[in-house]
């Protein structure tokens, strides 16, 4: 009977010797642990034999897992060795509150679970104190807008806001892909770093800043940031003997750092509600412009232009608005003006931040075209926008202009060649014209005498028939002047100047003189008239240099002789064209 009992007794001991050695145990570094900060879970178990790795795919429900490291040890311990194999499990908790490290399985061994309380990275919800012992970097979020209330289309400002006890580096925050299709997010420039006392601790405040559109009306949570930065610890194993030299001067800012451990951060902000208002009714339709400010102001390409019949005259024509982005601002509309042609060019957009505002402007281009002389008028160009501050529909106004045009005179030099500096042209408040304007006032001054006015007329009579004479009488000369020749030599005189403008404005004329079957007002309507495949080419770049910022490879020598070969083909098919010799020479 004492053999049974002894046997029984080894088979209880041998078992539960089996037992522990195969028991498997699970603890956290700290179980305090700030939202968006890492923390290393170890899971340890004495059967060093074993093959089997933990099974990891429980914790991807609450946690990221950045890294898994393994590793044996070995003791000796009153004569006896024991030992033992380690994981160490580097995790980040998904969301804040109470969070659970379930039970892990590393072949038939489970550890217990381990329950960790997170708190959120919020700055109005930390509730937790940073541990200063521990001589770690506490880090917190916070995210602000400036209305919560704004209209469709509105710029919204809203600021993505870090704290940080000193140490955290990382990028610009990223735009989360959660759907948030009702927004359009522009940055607004680079982050703003200041310094901040809270709760009577020296902190960094790191702010990014954002404008926010809303497309479209109704309650939207605005977009969600992301953060992923880290921080660094200095492994201090086996180093002792060293460290008060690499803890001081320059190894204390690099060698060092070789041996520094980055432990990953992600800050995430949360949602804020904004309810959007809807297009009001009281805009009537128009193009939808909801802004701070918007005004109309126009340039003439030269200071002072002067107005020739047959003539190119460039005027450009700037949108400005602010809160909006180029995208949101409207085409202008160029009226009919009788007795000129236009050429209204694509127009150019851009935006920039000023202040925490987007500021977008718009440029229109038109190049004007005098047919008869006398005086024309320059119509009023409008538009129509929301103001955000009145919530009132107004209207930004570019006044209506008059200008004396001259009749064109043989010989002389136009003003489409001229390259004096651009300024802005004030709109005149009041209706005189452009040119002549002294003069018109000595006329006006000499008209008061009364005893005058018979002559005056007498006199007025004549000279309209002296003006009628010459007007006709010079039409043939002026048609002569603004032949295809003519054209040719101010296109070949502006290309070796490389005078771009002027050498598309001669360009435009040329081809309506040559090819006046078909519609000609751009560049593009030019290039697909002619014929030479190296013309075109070098016609392609004098867009490029007028409307885009990037290098233009336009060559004045290659132009010319692309132009040249142009001509020759169109005079051989011109003689091919004609079935019967001229009768007079």
């Amino acid at each position: 009977m004492r053999k049974i009992i002894k046997i029984l007794v080894c088979i209880q001991l041998l078992w539960s010797s089996n037992v522990w050695a195969q028991n498997l145990k699970a603890y956290a570094n700290r179980t305090e642990v700030p939202q968006g900060e890492t923390f290393i879970l170890t899971l340890e178990t004495d059967d060093d034999k074993t093959s089997d790795s933990p099974d990891l795919s429980v914790l991807e429900k609450d946690f990221n897992v950045y890294s898994v490291g393994s590793a044996f040890q070995s003791s000796y311990v009153n004569g006896k060795t024991s030992h033992s194999r380690q994981w160490q499990i580097v995790l980040m908790p998904k969301n804040s509150g109470k969070i659970e490290i379930p039970a892990i399985k590393v072949g038939s061994m489970q550890s217990e679970p381990i329950v960790l309380n997170v708190a959120s990275a919020q700055l109005a919800k930390q509730a937790q104190k940073a541990d200063e012992t521990a001589q770690k970097p506490s880090f917190a979020v916070d995210s602000e807008i400036d209305n919560k209330n704004p209209y469709v289309q509105q710029q919204v400002n809203y600021s993505f806001k870090i704290y940080d006890t000193g140490g955290l580096n990382g990028d610009a925050p990223v735009l989360m892909d959660n759907g948030h299709n009702d927004w359009v997010v522009k940055s607004l420039g680079s982050p703003e770093v200041k310094s901040k006392v809270i709760n009577g601790r020296q902190l960094r405040e790191i702010t990014f800043k954002y404008a926010l559109f809303p497309q479209k009306s109704g309650i939207l949570k605005t977009p969600e940031f992301e953060f992923n930065g880290y921080y660094l610890t200095r492994s201090r194993r086996g180093s002792e003997p060293f460290d008060d030299i690499f803890n001081s001067g320059f190894f204390k800012m690099g060698f060092t750092d070789m041996f520094a451990t980055r432990n990953p951060v992600v800050l995430r902000t949360e949602s804020i509600d904004v309810e959007v208002k809807p297009v009001p009714a009281a805009n009537g339709g128009y193009w939808w412009l909801p802004a701070s400010q918007v005004s109309l102001s126009a340039e003439w390409e030269n200071k002072n232009p002067i107005f020739r019949v047959g003539e190119a005259v460039s005027r450009s024509v700037y949108l400005k608005a602010s809160g909006v982005m180029e995208t949101q601002l409207p085409d202008v509309k160029f009226e009919e003006i009788a007795g000129a042609k236009q050429y209204p060019e694509n127009p150019v957009a851009m935006s920039s931040e000023n202040n925490g505002t987007i500021i977008s402007v718009k440029k229109f281009s038109n190049v004007y075209i005098p047919e008869q002389s006398g005086e024309m008028i320059i119509p009023e160009v409008s538009i129509d926008w929301f103001n955000t501050h009145s919530g009132k529909i107004e209207k930004a106004i570019l006044p209506a202009q008059k200008v004396m045009v001259f009749p064109a005179v043989a010989g002389a030099e136009t003003s489409m060649t001229e390259t004096s500096e651009i300024v802005p042209i004030e709109p005149k408040e009041t209706d005189v014209p452009v040119s002549y304007e002294n003069s018109q006032k000595q006329i006006n001054g000499m008209l008061k005498s009364q005893w005058l006015t018979g002559l005056w007329i007498a006199l007025a009579f004549v000279l309209g028939l002296l003006f009628s004479y010459l007007l006709f009488g010079r039409r043939v000369s002026s048609e002569k002047h603004h032949n295809v020749s003519f054209y040719v030599k101010q296109i070949e005189k502006n290309a070796r100047r490389e005078d771009y403008k002027a050498l598309r404005n001669s360009l435009l004329e040329w081809a309506k003189a040559v090819y006046s079957e078909v519609v000609i007002s751009n560049l593009d309507d030019v290039t697909a008239q002619v014929k030479e495949k190296e013309l075109k080419e070098q016609i392609e770049q004098i867009g490029t240099a007028l409307y885009s910022p990037k290098k233009s490879d336009f060559k004045s020598d290659a132009f010319i002789k692309a132009f040249q070969s142009e001509m020759k083909k169109q005079k051989k098919n011109k003689k091919k064209a004609e079935p019967l010799p001229k009768l007079y020479k």
